[in-house]
């Protein structure tokens, strides 16, 4: 089976997270039997409660899973360390 890894880079998406969680969850689950995945959520630096609630998320759910970065890298340093 293959394993299939959704990075979302986060800054200040304490709003929007709960929006795209549900459907993210609806196309593991209709590809389920093709592949099995994990969801990268890389917070950069957000002045939120997006790390609040990536934690709650991973906690709920372990293919959720999350890193803080301690400064704001920008976007693309962001996806560069996400795939090393």
């Amino acid at each position: 089976m293959d394993k299939i890894t959704i990075i979302v880079p986060c800054y200040n998406e304490h709003e929007s997270i709960p929006f795209l969680i549900p459907e993210l969850e609806k196309v593991m689950e209709s590809m389920k039997e093709e592949a099995c995945f994990e969801v990268l959520m890389i917070n950069n630096c957000s002045e939120d409660n997006t790390l609040d609630l990536m934690k709650e998320i991973h906690e709920k759910d372990a293919r959720f899973q999350y890193i803080s970065f301690s400064r704001n890298f920008g976007k693309d340093s962001r996806l560069r360390q996400a795939i090393k």
